[in-house]
């Protein structure tokens, strides 16, 4: 996620060719399920390059609109939103 939110264009950007694997994994990755956590989120949100979760909205927005292409292996896909936990970041003391 960090080198899509620092890519300056989508010729930088970074397959991760592991999530192909993923299969129907559709919770959060381990870090980020942590990251519910203010306190823990605020360790973590270095990794990304941000300071809060709705730092993420434009990047997430563009996935959306499909102004920025997502990694996909014929029919395969990930949900970034999902292995993010978006939704719960930092929402718990």
């Amino acid at each position: 996620m960090r080198a899509e939110i620092e890519a300056k264009d989508r010729y930088n950007s970074w397959w991760p060719e592991t999530l192909l694997y993923l299969g129907d994994f559709n919770r959060p990755f381990e870090i980020f399920a942590r990251s519910v956590s203010k306190t823990y989120f605020n360790k973590a949100k270095v990794l990304l390059a941000i300071e809060t979760p709705k730092d993420l909205e434009p990047l997430l927005k563009s996935y959306n609109e499909g102004t920025r292409k997502l990694p996909s292996w014929h029919f395969e896909r990930f949900n970034p939103k999902s292995l993010l936990g978006y939704e719960n970041l930092a929402t718990r003391l």
